[in-house]
């Protein structure tokens, strides 16, 4: 707002600082063989809890673009739609995996779970869809039905070379949409631009870095857990891609906040890599 932007555009880039990613903070947790730790535990109920939080304020956030009735109506709309398909992933979802599971046990054909699996999600997403949420709401509902099955690792590993052919491709949308050269146009405006993606960029790290500060010093490492926080990974590249796609975020506001988040998330693992380490180097020889 202070730079001049629109309340809804300025809304957008509010909801799309909000998010954690949990995938990142998972593998660097994994790669430091922390995930049982203390620190470990505090990070990955907030980064899920983020995630949640995230995902209702952009159903609150989508729907307000929308005309319509008044703020408040939409608002208690979203959020009763947004919590009504995490409910249906959570509860009625764990079923439906199930039997996805039985049928390809019973077929002896991995392909057969793939082809459930993605049938499923993609109908969950296209319930969001119609509920007048984002479809990404539905994925994560549909996901949260893995999770709590008790064979998730063996599911996660059916539907890795997916994951892994689908997650480059978002990335490469992403890329694809953000128009760089309007950094490059000299003048007043450009060096405005520059200005308020550093700002940005403060705000996104100093934000989750101040997180952890109310916890007692020297009960957890606390620059530790604010590091963790920090990256935003696909989960703001969502937001900010709804925000493009629905044409609240003008091109240069696209641009700005998505270098912001891609910056994150190169921080913040950084960060929490060095703060581990230091913290090793600090702790007594037991």
């Amino acid at each position: 707002l202070l730079f001049g932007f629109a309340i809804m555009a300025a809304t957008f880039v509010g909801a799309a600082l909000t998010a954690t990613s949990v995938g990142v903070t998972v593998s660097v947790l994994s790669e430091l063989k922390a995930e049982s730790s203390p620190e470990g535990r505090v990070l990955l109920g907030a980064a899920v809890l983020d995630d949640l939080l995230g995902l209702l304020l952009l159903a609150v956030v989508v729907s307000l673009t929308q005309p319509g009735v008044s703020v408040a109506h939409k608002v208690a709309v979203a959020l009763t739609q947004g919590l009504g398909v995490l409910a249906l992933g959570f509860f009625v979802g764990p079923f439906i995996v199930r039997l996805a599971v039985w049928l390809s046990r019973w077929s002896q054909s991995k392909s057969t779970l793939v082809v459930l699996s993605v049938s499923y999600f993609l109908l969950i997403a296209y319930l969001a869809e119609l509920a007048g949420l984002a479809a990404i709401i539905g994925a994560y509902a549909a996901g949260l039905a893995f999770a709590r099955h008790p064979d998730r690792d063996e599911l996660v590993a059916e539907l890795e070379p997916l994951i892994g052919l689908l997650t480059p491709l978002f990335f490469v949308l992403i890329g694809a949409s953000v128009d760089l050269a309007v950094f490059s146009r000299f003048g007043v405006g450009a060096g405005r631009l520059v200005a308020f993606t550093l700002l940005l960029l403060m705000v996104a790290a100093v934000g989750k870095l101040a997180s952890p500060l109310p916890l007692k010093a020297g009960t957890l490492n606390r620059l530790a857990i604010g590091s963790g926080m920090m990256p935003r990974g696909e989960v703001g590249l969502v937001f900010a891609y709804a925000g493009s796609a629905s044409g609240v975020l003008s091109p240069e506001l696209f641009a700005a906040i998505t270098i912001t988040l891609v910056a994150t998330t190169v921080i913040g693992p950084v960060c929490l890599r060095l703060s581990w380490r230091q913290q090793k180097l600090d702790k007594p020889v037991q």
